[in-house]
Formats: C-alpha cells, sequence, structure tokens
C-alpha cells in the first residue's frame, strides 16, 4: 500500500518496480501485491492481469529459412535501429497496448 495512502514506510511494505510499472502503480490504478506465496498484478477494475505464457519455442532453422524466402536477412543486427541512434521509447507502444480503462467481467 503506497505510503500516501496510509500505507507504512517500512520494507515489508516495498515492493521494486522499473519506472513504467510504477507509473502504472501509481498513476492508473493497477495494483501489485503479495498473496503469501507470489504476487499479484491487478488492474483498476480489480480483476487479476494473468501471468505471461511460455516463452515462444520453435525451430530457429525453419525461421530463418522462412524469413530468407521472404527476402528478409536475420543477423545479429536486425533490430537494431536505422535511424539517428536515440533509444526507442516503448511508453506510447505500450500505452496503445495497456488499456487506461478495463471493462468489467460480465457475469457468465
Amino acid at each position: 500500500r503506497p505510503w500516501w495512502a496510509g500505507g507504512p514506510t517500512d520494507l515489508d511494505n516495498l515492493v521494486l518496480v522499473c519506472s513504467f510499472h510504477h507509473q502504472l502503480i501509481h498513476d492508473r490504478g493497477y495494483q501489485i501485491r503479495w498473496t503469501g506465496h507470489r504476487w499479484q498484478a491487478l488492474r483498476p477494475d480489480g480483476t487479476e492481469v494473468p501471468e505471461a505464457g511460455r516463452p515462444l519455442a520453435g525451430n530457429l532453422d525453419g525461421l530463418v529459412e522462412h524469413a530468407t524466402r521472404s527476402g528478409q536477412l536475420i543477423t545479429d543486427r536486425s533490430l537494431t535501429p536505422t535511424w539517428y541512434g536515440e533509444t526507442l521509447d516503448p511508453a506510447p507502444i505500450l500505452d496503445t497496448l495497456l488499456p487506461r480503462h478495463v471493462p468489467a467481467a460480465t457475469a457468465a
């Protein structure tokens, strides 16, 4: 619980998050809490944010072959930007992907 909402200012009430997730928690109403055995992330409407799925797996050689046939060249520099070298700002992308308001789930 944030200190400004009456939460204690001790280590037991501390969680380390990156600046992006800090903004979600403090400015957009998301919550993070310890359930006793795992961390739980909650949307502003109280629904749980699902855990990430398994990492993608596949045939690397098949991916490279497919990309090569379609004219794409995959190298160790493929994801290097070709602009002026400034770092990518993920905020506009994440603002689009993460809804500001999630409607409450309807009863089945």
